[in-house]
């Protein structure tokens, strides 16, 4: 039997070890960039520098997954610090759980309107949701402009089906600190981001993944994938390329069904600007922080230099600003360098610091950043996912599933193990 796996992030690494941990040596992976490792890749634009794409952490309750990572790399464990910029004050995450964090008044008014917020909240949309759920005032200087940032899309398409353990619900009582979440505690590795999990794993498939080979095309009644200068036949083919693009590369076309679905999946674009400083560690002890207001061009800025001390030069702070796009088609521009550092020496992770002190930039671009829960994602995947497994297609993987709630890089991993015993026959 032979598989053809497109991807070699999580997801596809994953489904190739499994297959040949089940005895299943004829695979490949093909990887349209230079590395590997997906979004979850860690990249040295420059030496003494170590950059993530996007803010990683390693964390699950599959006791499996934390086995295979610790083989992979070397790991460190923290206690997570992460912290919301609002009204000039850094309170603790989740807000909902430490609004004493906040500035008395805005406190005390966020505090009423969970009060007096309805007895069951609206589940149509993710606006009213919010709104519903936590009171006007909250929602309205946290929640919903920090998940209009971060989304892109206007927030009443999208659904809340996806909700449960991504936001923090309102608490039943104020004793004491509120851990929450399953990230509240996670590791990283000690060397090279977190990115050396998935490039170790690489290394343990020698021969069997092909970087810098992009798909063309899928052949999908002849089972053949057409690549620069090469077809490769296959009996399964496990792809984790963005669902819309996969069922765009079919040929001959697949059914009009299929097709109609695919074209109103929805994703916003992201870009990460990593910047380092010369200069010592901010006060804020945070490993991450929000910023849900406006005059900020980024929602989220990760420390990753507090993750390890290895992912800059000694004597340096490394951040890493995450910002979001549109989706493709919809005209805005990309933050510039320049206005991210001028947002960061703003902001309480480099106020100590000014321009004279920043030593490194780097941007990068993802056209996938987030797949949007839209209210008919759903109905849309029902359409796609089981007709591509009659042509012997699984389509894997935080994009290809198209689910942002299992977009964690340990979903990613649990996703390419099932491919491979679905594949195998189990």
């Amino acid at each position: 039997m032979t598989v053809v796996i497109i991807g070699a992030g999580p997801a596809g690494l994953s489904a190739a070890w499994h297959l040949e941990q089940l005895g299943h040596s004829d695979v490949v992976v093909l990887e349209r960039r230079p590395h590997v490792g997906g979004l979850a890749a860690s990249l040295s634009p420059e030496p003494g520098w170590c950059v993530d794409i996007g803010g990683h952490v390693v964390f699950s309750h599959r006791p499996g997954y934390m086995t295979l990572v610790c083989e992979l790399t070397e790991l460190h464990d923290l206690e997570r610090r992460a912290h919301v910029h609002l009204a000039g004050a850094l309170a603790r995450y989740p807000l909902q759980l430490h609004l004493g964090d906040l500035p008395d008044e805005l406190a005390q008014t966020c505090l009423a309107g969970l009060k007096s917020r309805p007895t069951l909240a609206r589940a149509g949309n993710l606006a009213d949701w919010l709104v519903d759920s936590f009171g006007d005032d909250l929602a309205r200087v946290f929640l919903l402009p920090y998940n209009r940032k971060l989304w892109q899309v206007d927030l009443q398409t999208m659904s809340t089906g996806w909700i449960e353990g991504r936001i923090a619900p309102v608490p039943r009582d104020s004793r004491g600190d509120a851990p929450w979440g399953p990230n509240r505690s996670f590791a990283y590795p000690t060397r090279g981001g977190v990115g050396a999990i998935w490039r170790s794993l690489a290394g343990r498939l020698a021969g069997h993944v092909v970087t810098q080979c992009p798909v063309r095309t899928i052949r999908w009644k002849d089972r053949q994938v057409d690549s620069p200068g090469r077809s490769r036949a296959y009996d399964w083919l496990v792809s984790t390329m963005p669902l819309k693009q996969l069922v765009g590369s079919l040929s001959p076309d697949p059914p009009s069904s299929v097709q109609s679905a695919a074209a109103g999946l929805v994703c916003n674009q992201l870009v990460v600007t990593a910047v380092g400083l010369r200069g010592p560690e901010p006060e804020a002890d945070a490993h991450w922080v929000y910023f849900p207001e406006p005059d900020f061009p980024f929602y989220r800025v990760t420390v990753l230099s507090r993750y390890s001390p290895n992912m800059a030069p000694p004597g340096h702070l490394l951040l890493l600003a995450e910002s979001s796009l549109p989706p493709d088609g919809i005209a805005r521009r990309s933050p510039s360098i320049d206005e991210v550092v001028d947002g960061l020496l703003r902001s309480p992770l480099a106020r100590h610091l000014g321009p004279k002190d920043v030593v490194f930039t780097w941007q990068h671009h993802e056209d996938a950043g987030y797949p949007i829960p839209t209210r008919d994602r759903d109905s849309r995947l029902e359409a796609i996912q089981p007709w591509l497994e009659t042509q012997h297609i699984l389509s894997i993987g935080r994009f290809g599933s198209w689910r942002y709630e299992l977009g964690n890089m340990d979903h990613a991993e649990l996703m390419g193990r099932e491919a491979a015993r679905r594949v195998t026959g189990g």
